[in-house]
């Protein structure tokens, strides 16, 4: 799987962990690029149910961030 591939490729130093992080948020939730390097830390929000979702205040289709 090409997933597992990127993941491995990845280092364990600072770098490869932000690397990997990216990956798996992109892969994840498939976010565009400019939505990932956009992300704050306060954009994660848990739901009633106890997961953890992130919140897309800009997106190429919302670009005012109305929805």
């Amino acid at each position: 799987m090409l997933e597992a591939k990127l993941l491995k490729a990845c280092s364990n130093d600072t770098r490869g962990l932000r690397d990997r992080i990216l990956l798996e948020m992109g892969y994840k939730t498939l976010r565009r690029q400019s939505e990932l390097r956009s992300f704050k830390f306060s954009d994660r929000v848990s739901s009633p149910d106890g997961r953890h979702e992130l919140h897309l205040t800009f997106s190429k289709t919302d670009q005012l961030g109305m929805m």
